[in-house]
This record gives C-alpha cells, sequence and structure tokens, in this order.
C-alpha cells in the first residue's frame, strides 16, 4: 500500500479548496486525492506526494507529469479562448 491514511477532506481544506492542476476552486463533491509522483512510478501515498484536483483534472492527467499536463491544459484554454474571440 505504500502511504498514510489521508481524506479527500483533509487535503482539500490543506490546499485552501485549489486544484493544484488547473488553479481553480474545487468544490468538495468534484474534489479527489492526486499523486504528484504516480503510484505506478513509486510514489507514495504521503502528505508531500498529495494534492488536491478535481475528479476531471485528475482523470485527464492519467500518467502525464504534472508540468506536462499543466502546459497542455494552458494550451488548450487558450485555444478555446481564440475560438471564442473568433466568433
Amino acid at each position: 500500500w505504500g502511504g498514510q491514511a489521508i481524506s479527500v477532506y483533509e487535503i482539500w481544506r490543506r490546499d485552501r479548496a485549489i486544484c493544484h492542476l488547473c488553479e481553480r476552486y474545487c468544490p468538495l463533491e468534484e474534489a479527489s486525492r492526486d499523486h504528484v509522483k504516480p503510484r505506478f512510478d513509486g510514489g507514495r501515498t504521503t502528505w508531500e506526494n498529495i494534492k488536491l484536483a478535481h475528479r476531471e483534472c485528475n482523470s485527464r492527467r492519467g500518467h502525464m507529469p504534472v508540468k506536462e499536463y499543466v502546459k497542455w491544459w494552458e494550451d488548450k484554454m487558450a485555444e478555446r479562448d481564440k475560438k471564442r474571440e473568433q466568433g
């Protein structure tokens, strides 16, 4: 198992309800624990390795490194905004 018992609520409070992947408010009912270093890669369930993420963000990220995911998400949002501006 390799880790501590850490509830989503505890992470939600610690991280002030902000998703570390999209940096937006995350309602508790949409919250999940995200392993910064994935478990498949040896990441453990520890306070240092767990951050708050929307379930959707966490699922989209999959096994992608955090920096790679954040860059991908920023590009996707910029593309969306550009399409809105074009009308």
